[in-house]
């Protein structure tokens, strides 16, 4: 078991592990939201490509000014989003063990978490989320069977264990309309999405014995 926290690169380097998909890798290949939304992106034609790579766009700015406490100048969206974080995450966020660090299920996957520490008192792994709209269960399938595929693998390698995961969704166009959500998940839904992470593993395992 580790005791400290290694990026990516490092526990690729560590465990001699350098060609491990990412969650993200295998919905690619198995998940038909996924594709369809890699599908989108690869269609310069479609009307809605302009407005996701906007929004993935967004995303990307939001990571980085939280991970530096600094919103990009002259950007009102992301100085409203960064503003967003202090006043509705930072409150909850008891402790943070690590940020941007890998984990990996040696000989399986592996992947790049935002943050670990404790959330009102439980110890869990958590990803920050910038969407256009507010987001519902519904609607996050994907980022929670990625949760679970990376507190899995945390565990696995890790000696501090993580018992929860969250997604800490900061959403909104404009400055004027950004607003927050936080979703932990229950230990019977963090059951079920491990299990749907598993079936969509398994399933990717197989396409390559095939190719």
């Amino acid at each position: 078991m580790l005791t400290d926290y290694k990026t990516l690169p490092e526990l690729k380097k560590h465990f001699n592990e350098k060609k491990l998909p990412t969650p993200s890798k295998i919905f690619a290949e198995v998940d038909k939201t996924s594709k369809a939304f890699i599908a989108i992106l690869k269609d310069k034609n479609h009307p809605q490509r302009e407005i996701i790579k906007k929004a993935m766009k967004d995303g990307t700015r939001a990571h980085v000014a939280i991970e530096k406490n600094k919103a990009f100048e002259k950007d009102l969206l992301n100085e409203a989003v960064l503003n967003t974080f202090h006043s509705d995450f930072s409150p909850i966020i008891e402790e943070t063990w690590a940020k941007e660090k890998g984990v990996m299920s040696l000989g399986s996957y592996a992947g790049k978490f935002d943050s670990t520490g404790v959330i009102e008192g439980v110890p869990t792994l958590w990803d920050y989320k910038k969407t256009n709209v507010k987001k519902y269960r519904s609607g996050m399938k994907t980022y929670f069977k990625q949760l679970a595929a990376y507190l899995q693998a945390h565990n696995e390698i890790y000696d501090a264990k993580v018992e929860q995961v969250a997604v800490l969704n900061i959403f909104g166009k404009k400055p004027e309309e950004v607003g927050s959500q936080i979703i932990l998940l229950s230990s019977d839904e963090l059951i079920h999405y491990t299990d749907l992470f598993q079936e969509d593993l398994s399933s990717y395992n197989e396409l390559i014995l095939k190719s």
